[in-house]
């Protein structure tokens, strides 16, 4: 515990020595401490002006991707906050079970199990803009590029999440608990580490500290693995084979570890499984938390970055992509994908199915495709329509910087509530 401390001041302390620029001028020079730093840090009026303020880029409008992140991370909010109901005693049990044989229910699973995929594209499609923009100019990105990108990345997302995890590692087992409060048990006083490290989508994943903080460590990964692929494509005779792996590897990975593991096409009402809220469900632990079956949407995402990057000032960017093609038959390919779940077999099946592991890698690529089209549709659009305009929304912006806070903290806030509910719940639509 004492190293996890010293580790979130650490963290901290990395973050507010590199929060001030030495080229900030003015009237009055004086000079900025490590503790002066420290303290602005924390300043609420310095914060509030910067969670409002716009981000000016010229040449790049992408401010729609601020509205699609806010959105994104409220329907994940509303799901996880859901999901431990069936843990809990209901008074009208039957009514929950009874949606379980809705023929709609299927597709309602694979939203809830593939809406975290927009957030990988919006991932691979920023890494990809913010590559191509901070190496235009340079001869050569080498191991210093890299390392400072590392470094960067971490400074962004470290300190609050060391402090989370200390949260969680620290005070979260001594909050009240109700009668079935030990139901909501987390494992960061001895799985911390695995979390520090970003492996915790590999190391001791049923017993994960922080259970939704899984996307971190992939999509951390993702990042050091894309970057790596960004600079090898400067190597003009590596861009296109790097793209066929890229897209290939999207198709085929997912399906051979669904084939291999003989694992259901998509996340399963299995009720043995949605009692421990999938934690050792086979294809949550291979297929929907590992990265190799979650890079291909990330991949989708830096093609969508590429092409966006390189054609932005182009006027005729949108027939030259087919986007007017692209979108219906995208928008087409993903309703059928989620509509098909309804005619998957209900129970799993003794053998490995081809069928069902090709089924599976597409229905995964669907959401990828389909939002890296729609993505890049709204991005060339020269005229914003009303969508794109509400999506730019200061209120959505704001809500976007904070989607990273919202993440962290909602697994210690919707757990703490219901490990102190003392009384059965009654189950309905708009029960949280």
């Amino acid at each position: 515990m004492a190293m996890l401390l010293l580790m979130v001041l650490t963290g901290i302390i990395a973050c507010c020595d590199v929060s001030h620029d030495p080229r900030d001028t003015g009237a009055v020079k004086r000079p900025f401490t490590l503790y002066t730093n420290m303290v602005q840090s924390f300043s609420l009026s310095r914060n509030l002006s910067q969670l409002i303020a716009r981000e000016t880029r010229p040449g790049l409008s992408l401010r729609h991707l601020d509205g699609i992140r806010a959105l994104t991370m409220m329907i994940i909010l509303l799901t996880h906050s859901s999901i431990p109901l069936i843990r809990m005693p209901l008074k009208n049990v039957d009514q929950l079970e009874a949606q379980f044989d809705e023929p709609w229910f299927p597709m309602a699973m694979a939203g809830n199990t593939y809406t975290v995929q927009i957030f990988f594209v919006i991932g691979g499609l920023l890494l990809a803009v913010n590559s191509l923009e901070q190496t235009k100019k340079m001869s050569q990105s080498g191991l210093l590029y890299f390392m400072n990108r590392v470094k960067i990345r971490l400074i962004r997302i470290l300190p609050l999440y060391l402090f989370v995890i200390l949260f969680h590692a620290s005070w979260y087992p001594r909050l009240h608990e109700g009668p079935i409060g030990d139901r909501f048990k987390d494992h960061c006083t001895t799985n911390w580490w695995t979390n520090v490290v970003f492996l915790n989508n590999y190391i001791n994943r049923s017993e994960p500290c922080i259970q939704f903080a899984w996307y971190l460590g992939a999509d951390f990964q993702l990042y050091l693995f894309g970057t790596v692929l960004m600079m090898l494509m400067r190597i003009p005779k590596l861009m296109r084979p790097i793209i066929v792996f890229m897209v290939v590897s999207a198709i085929l990975v997912p399906a051979v570890v669904i084939y291999r593991n003989n694992l259901d096409a998509t996340v399963m009402m299995i009720l043995r499984y949605i009692l421990e809220e999938i934690r050792t469900l086979p294809y949550y632990l291979r297929v929907y938390i590992p990265f190799e079956t979650n890079a291909g949407n990330y991949f989708f995402g830096m093609l969508a970055g590429m092409s966006y990057f390189h054609l932005k000032d182009h006027p005729a960017a949108t027939s030259i992509l087919k986007l007017r093609y692209l979108m219906p038959s995208s928008a087409v390919f993903f309703i059928a994908m989620n509509a098909l779940t309804m005619v998957l077999p209900q129970d799993h099946l003794a053998q490995p199915s081809l069928a069902l592991a090709v089924f599976g890698s597409m229905l995964k690529s669907a959401w990828g495709l389909f939002s890296s089209i729609v993505l890049l549709h709204m991005a060339f659009q020269k005229t914003p329509s009303m969508l794109v305009a509400t999506l730019q929304h200061p209120i959505l912006l704001v809500g976007s910087k904070l989607s990273y806070s919202v993440y962290l903290v909602q697994y210690g806030i919707i757990y703490a509530v219901y490990k102190y509910v003392t009384y059965p719940l009654m189950y309905d639509a708009f029960t949280i």
